[in-house]
């Protein structure tokens, strides 16, 4: 499979920043960030449509798949509907009117959560079980980073969904590249390095959450020996402006897409 370049497109964003129909057409594909589950268990994209307004994304989602980049939904709960609370089978039927309401190629699940933490494991299982009974064989992304070693609840959760999941994404933005490339082989002995990508964050140098030009180029460029990673995530379009990076427009996707294998 051919490494793909998947990057989130930021709803809740206020200006400036590029808005989703400006995406570039290298970029494979381009995750919704943020929607999640209500108290009742359907799900809200008023996070997502905070700015921009329902109408105006969905005609921006119609724009960029007429030009071949596909588009996701990411989902994370929130204190007043936790994983824990919700429930799963509702959660599905309502992610399944999305998909079809708004045209999307699939869904991204965010591993972070506030809930308790022996529910952890379970709830994200069940959250994968579900989404994956609805999506009919489209995409379903598993974004994470807090490590998957034996007894770590990633470790835990993907070895139990692997399957299911197209690809995982890292999101350790901030580690330098040889500490990136360890938690890469940590992700890749549960479900194969063709199933893992580097997440990188756009921002400037100074910001201690956000990764440096030269480790995007450096990651980009890598591959495990004798195979292929899945490819890179970009957080986010919108963020890859001047008056976040401090370099011209579109310089992180633009990295990535002249160094991705």
């Amino acid at each position: 499979m051919a490494e793909v370049f998947d990057a989130y497109w930021l709803g809740y964003q206020e200006p400036p920043g590029q808005t989703l129909e400006q995406t570039p057409d290298f970029i494979d594909y381009v995750t919704l960030f943020l929607a999640g589950p209500t108290e009742e268990s359907t799900v809200t994209t008023a996070y997502l449509c905070k700015v921009y307004g329902e109408e105006q994304i969905r005609q921006w989602v119609n724009d960029v798949r007429a030009r071949g980049t596909k588009v996701l939904l990411s989902f994370m709960d929130n204190e007043s509907a936790p994983w824990s609370n919700v429930n799963m089978d509702t959660f599905a039927a309502s992610a399944k009117e999305t998909l079809e309401e708004w045209e999307l190629d699939g869904f991204d699940i965010d591993a972070e959560s506030g809930m308790p933490e022996e529910e952890f494991v379970p709830r994200f299982i069940a959250l994968a079980e579900a989404l994956s009974s609805v999506l009919d064989g489209k995409t379903l992304t598993y974004t994470c980073y807090q490590g998957c070693n034996p007894g770590d609840n990633d470790y835990e959760i993907l070895s139990e969904v692997k399957d299911l999941v197209s690809w995982v994404q890292l999101m350790a933005y901030w580690d330098q590249p040889g500490t990136y490339k360890r938690l890469f082989e940590e992700y890749a002995g549960v479900v194969g390095n063709e199933k893992v990508a580097f997440g990188v964050k756009c921002g400037c140098e100074g910001n201690e959450e956000s990764t440096l030009l030269e480790t995007v180029k450096e990651l980009a460029a890598w591959d495990p020996v004798d195979s292929s990673k899945a490819g890179m995530m970009m957080f986010g379009t919108n963020r890859d402006n001047t008056e976040f990076t401090t370099q011209p427009d579109w310089t992180y996707a633009k990295t990535i897409h002249k160094y991705l294998g």
